[in-house]
Order: C-alpha cells, then structure tokens, then sequence
C-alpha cells in the first residue's frame, strides 16, 4: 500500500455514469473487493489471485472483463483504469509488467528517452540545433533559387508570385509574352523571371502616374518599355 495514503478516491457520479453500471449486482460487488486488493498492492494484481481469493465467482470476473470494468494484459495482469491514474498522480511509478514483451510498449520508452533533452550547457546539443537550424534555411534559399531560375516558369509559379505581389499582371499574358520573345529580353537570355514581373510592376506604376494614361483603363499587364521623344510628341 502506498505509504501516507491508505485510501482510493471513489466518485459516486462517475461510479453511476460508468460501465459497471452494466453489470449485475454480484458483480458489481466483486469490482469493488477487487479495487480494494489492486490497491493494496500497488497495482500489481493478476487473475489468478483474484480467483484464488474469489473461486465463487468466476463467471462475475468473465462478466467484468466482457464489459470492459476490468481489463486484462499480457501475463493475466489486471489493469483498473480509474485507480492507475491515482496511482500516477500521487506519484507512484507502477510496474509496467503488464506491458513486459510489447513492441508498442518498447516504442514508447524509446520515444521517451528521446524526448529527455540534455542540459542547456551541453555544446553538442546547441551545436546539432544549429545546425539544423542552418540546414532547414539552406534549403529553402535553395528551394527559392531553384524556382527563381526555372526558366520558362509554370503558370501556378507565376500566378502564386503575382499573388503574392498584389500586382494586376495576368499571368497568362506574362507567359504568352515572353514565350514568343523565347524567353529572352533583348539578345540576352532571362536569367530572373521574378525580376522581369517586378520590372513590369514599376513599368505600370509609371504609366499609371503619367498624364498621358489619366482616364485610361490600366490592366498591369504592359511589359517594360521606352519611347522616343519624337513618338510622344
């Protein structure tokens, strides 16, 4: 018995609203003895002593495992659900013989040794951190690069940048644009398709602030231009 606390919290509500409220009266009685013995011995009960000290009653035992009151592990240890979370929350570490031979119970303590971080001042842990950190940063400047230099851009690609640009260029019209200059600008080859939409960005916002174009219906979708003086006059 655990040692300054000789007693089980027993919840009469919870007890009316439960499972064994399914189950007939004998063996509801027999639930309780057998609450009374699995904490008297920290948990750690199993079938046969239940029906060494309840040889009578062997078919109420069947009925409150059928119903789920009383669950049965590997080694017939029994588990009462109710009384282990009082058990771990007064501190007691119960035996997790009823788990002895599980792989699912050998992927949980491998995930919380894990989980145990290592001391502030330990430089490896702090180190292996920045690295990741680094590594993770790295391949998104790369992820960008990548997607930068992909030249002819997809449509998505182009759309999702405009999106995220807020501009009025049609992507569509972007593409068919410099798709029938062959992706070049001038003689040279487009090395920054992204830099081309935000050169059409400052070209429109020109045009837009120009008198020439005050009245007119701006689309966003005007490619970088110059003019002689001879044309504007």
């Amino acid at each position: 018995m655990i040692k300054g606390l000789p007693y089980f919290k027993f919840y009469p509500a919870e007890y009316l609203k439960g499972r064994i409220t399914l189950c007939s009266r004998e063996a509801q009685g027999l639930f309780i003895n057998i609450c009374t013995f699995y904490w008297m011995y920290n948990g750690k009960l199993n079938v046969p002593d239940i029906q060494d000290r309840f040889a009578l009653c062997e078919d109420e035992l069947k009925e409150l495992i059928k119903k789920k009151v009383v669950h049965i592990y590997e080694n017939d240890m029994v588990s009462i659900k109710f009384l282990d979370e009082q058990l771990l929350e007064f501190g007691y570490k119960k035996e997790m013989a009823i788990t002895a031979g599980k792989e699912s119970g050998k992927m949980r303590r491998r995930k919380k040794e894990a989980s145990v971080e290592r001391p502030l001042n330990d430089s490896r842990t702090i180190k292996d951190r920045d690295k990741d950190k680094d590594k993770k940063e790295n391949i998104l400047k790369e992820n960008i690069e990548k997607t930068r230099n992909t030249i002819p851009p997809t449509l998505k690609m182009v759309h999702a940048y405009c999106l995220e640009r807020n501009n009025k260029i049609e992507p569509e019209y972007f593409l068919d644009f410099y798709t029938s200059k062959g992706w070049k600008i001038g003689a040279n080859k487009m090395k920054d398709w992204q830099a081309a939409i935000r050169t059409w960005e400052r070209s429109n916002q020109k045009r837009n602030k120009s008198p020439n174009t005050i009245g007119s219906r701006s689309t966003g979708n005007h490619p970088p231009k110059k003019y002689r003086k001879s044309k504007l006059l």
